[in-house]
């Protein structure tokens, strides 16, 4: 099966006509794929494919560059092991922000879009501007705090951002869409507060399908949520294309 549709999120960030591809299963080759592009006015693909021959080596013949793997995790069960009742000391404040409206500036929105957008497909990709992954981010975080997010947790500390999580409910299951931790209060606990308060959340709303995707390159990510419940789900290759 192949998914085909233009993202207009990014088309407008990135002024090009950006499409997405999803392929499941048998995609049906190489000629499916191409019978796609040539219907539409097709600046840029993103593909994400299972792992199946058949659809790499299409890909691979229509001239795809092969960016990243896609994991897509699930909360085994109702448990949130590690570091769920870590505490952190007086000078961090934990904020929902639905309740709390903690004012974000716009360096930190910056630098927190910097930070997660790092290790991203966007980033490593040299053929898409550094300009314009970063904007991506910065306006995936706006947008998130102006109620495409159903919901945010911060860490503040001195009335800086220390740490970010944005959260997602769709078709009853709940999504970490982003998270981040500033770069000089990473290892002291700040994610697993973050996710931590995250999965007090979904339950609060009686959502217990709990996912979250990363790069396989974010080897902190994928390790994090391992040692803390997280059980792969799936798996994807990732493609892009240029025209």
């Amino acid at each position: 099966m192949a998914d085909f549709y233009k993202d207009n999120f990014d088309s407008d960030i990135m002024h090009r006509n950006v499409f997405k591809l999803y392929l499941k299963g048998d995609s049906g080759g190489e000629k499916k794929i191409a019978s796609l592009l040539k219907r539409h006015s097709v600046d840029s693909v993103f593909c994400f494919s299972d792992f199946l021959a058949k659809n790499i080596f299409a890909l691979e013949n229509l001239k795809f560059n092969f960016l990243s793997i896609r994991n897509t995790y699930k909360l085994a069960g109702s448990g949130y092991t590690a570091r769920s009742t870590q505490k952190l000391d007086d000078r961090f404040k934990v904020l929902q922000y639905s309740k709390d409206k903690p004012k974000i500036s716009k360096p930190d929105i910056l630098r927190f879009a910097r930070i997660i957008g790092a290790t991203s497909r966007y980033f490593h990709d040299s053929a898409i501007p550094k300009i314009y992954a970063e904007r991506l981010y910065v306006r995936w975080i706006e947008n998130s705090l102006k109620g495409y997010a159903d919901e945010c947790f911060m860490v503040m500390r001195g009335g800086r951002l220390a740490g970010l999580i944005t959260l997602k409910i769709k078709e009853a299951a709940g999504y970490i869409d982003l998270i981040g931790v500033g770069e000089n209060y990473q290892g002291i606990g700040l994610g697993g507060v973050l996710a931590s308060r995250s999965i007090e959340y979904f339950k609060s709303k009686n959502i217990k399908n709990i996912f979250v995707v990363t790069e396989g390159e974010n080897l902190q990510a994928n390790i994090f949520y391992q040692k803390n419940g997280f059980i792969t789900q799936n798996v994807e290759l990732v493609y892009h294309k240029h025209f």
